[in-house]
């Protein structure tokens, strides 16, 4: 998998240094094609390194074995750890005992397979918010979250109204005001309140400092109106962590409030949007609200510093990864399946590329995302490491569940044929979606380009 995963990345890498130099990249007299050179002799000495991929899928589906040399001291433990592990084993237990028929006939990944008895079930044992550590709960590690992670979709059940929840509750944490903090965060911890995000509008997605949405103080409460896109979970939240802007005499990062308020309000008003990966999400608007200075988080005007630490929490792919695992699985195990003609088509050469292709893929996200969340219960501030993660992760799942599909076409393209393939399928059109969440893809190469190759800013 490394020998092919290098050759392929230098090859990319020296296309594009050349054509950065331009013209003189093609010159004789400049260095660049020598590297140009050297690249394609290191990776094609071996021979074609697509040949790797037959090796790959011969050991990892065959049972091919082959003698390796001893490895010596390793010195990095990819592992979660035991403690990690016990805690994945006890959420997987206790949620199997959970799973009445009721239970299981809500299972979907939308907001739609939102069970509030579960839900409730979940945040009374400590399960909803692992990490949250509110109502004097165990705080669990970010290497026991991760590691029970993939439990979620083994089992096929929706994290998104949770981990949006989530995100509010912790923003409470970080910058509510004392008695709101116990008030949003209790709810939210004891399984009695859900939450959704009020950032993108629609002239401003991904910009989310363009926004235009009014809040205006009057006494001891402001007077809310405008509009927010992509509420998700809107329809089914208690509180929504909203960005408006308070003054519009500066620069657009300036002037920015933050608040976390209740949803129940008079002039709140939800318009359900439908949504390529099956989701149900919103346009909200509201219209003469009215709030209490206490549901402010952060000081006035101090919004985009409040942002930031937001936006630190969707920046990362470790939420995504379990998705793209699952995928690899369920693309196995509709491989393997004999056709009318008996042979399967993981017979066929061209899948069984298309397969360690995927394969490959998902083990670099898996290590992008392990190093990401290492980092962060390590303390090591590298903006890059969430964006590289992210936007690797939900690209490849979404080109390899494409390549997938594609092999399995056209019985890929009915849904009902095979539940596993329809997996596959599903997930594309997810994975499409995850490429635009917390920001684009476009703009996380922005964040690498910037923050971690010293390169100057795309965008104004």
């Amino acid at each position: 998998m490394a020998y092919w995963w290098a050759a392929h990345s230098v090859d990319q890498a020296v296309q594009h240094s050349v054509r950065t130099f331009g013209g003189y990249g093609l010159s004789l007299e400049y260095d660049v094609q020598l590297y140009f050179r050297r690249a394609k002799l290191l990776s094609l000495i071996a021979g074609d390194p697509n040949a790797e991929l037959d090796r790959i899928a011969a050991r990892l589906w065959d049972g091919e074995t082959v003698a390796l040399p001893r490895a010596g001291e390793v010195e990095i433990d990819f592992e979660w750890g035991a403690e990690a592990d016990a805690y994945a084993a006890e959420l997987r237990s206790f949620v199997e005992g959970q799973m009445t028929p009721d239970i299981e006939a809500k299972k979907h990944h939308s907001t739609a397979g939102h069970h509030p008895g579960f839900h409730k079930k979940l945040a009374e044992a400590g399960h909803a918010y692992p990490d949250l550590g509110a109502d004097g709960q165990k705080v669990r590690s970010r290497y026991e979250v991760m590691a029970a992670a993939p439990m979620w979709e083994d089992i096929g059940w929706t994290r998104t109204p949770i981990a949006v929840t989530e995100f509010v509750a912790k923003m409470a944490q970080l910058w509510s005001q004392p008695e709101t903090k116990e008030e949003i965060v209790g709810a939210i911890a004891r399984g009695e309140a859900l939450g959704a995000l009020g950032f993108s509008e629609p002239q401003s997605g991904s910009d989310v400092f363009g926004t235009k949405f009014s809040a205006v103080r009057d006494g001891d409460e402001w007077v809310l109106n405008g509009q927010k896109m992509f509420t998700t979970n809107g329809h089914q939240a208690d509180y929504i962590l909203m960005l408006t802007r308070t003054d519009n005499s500066g620069k657009k990062h300036q002037g920015l409030t933050m608040f976390i308020m209740p949803m129940k309000l008079p002039g709140i008003e939800l318009h359900p949007v439908y949504t390529l990966q099956d989701e149900k999400t919103n346009i909200t608007y509201f219209t003469d609200v009215r709030i209490s200075d206490r549901y402010r988080i952060g000081e006035v005007g101090d919004g985009a510093r409040v942002m930031a630490s937001a936006l630190g929490f969707e920046h990362g792919g470790s939420g995504y990864h379990a998705a793209q695992t699952a995928m690899m699985r369920r693309a196995l195990t509709w491989a393997r399946k004999p056709s009318g003609n008996g042979a399967a088509p993981i017979d066929n050469p061209f899948l069984r590329r298309v397969l360690a292709r995927a394969a490959i893929n998902d083990e670099v996200a898996d290590v992008l995302c392990r190093r990401q969340v290492w980092a962060d219960v390590e303390g090591i501030h590298d903006i890059s490491y969430g964006p590289m993660a992210k936007m690797f992760t939900t690209e490849t799942m979404y080109r390899d569940a494409s390549a997938i599909v594609e092999a399995g076409a056209p019985g890929s393209l009915v849904r009902g044929v095979d539940p596993d393939m329809d997996y596959v399928e599903t997930t594309m059109r997810r994975a499409i979606a995850m490429t635009v969440y917390g920001g684009t893809s476009e703009v996380h190469r922005s964040l690498i380009a910037e923050k971690s190759l010293g390169m100057p800013k795309s965008r104004s």
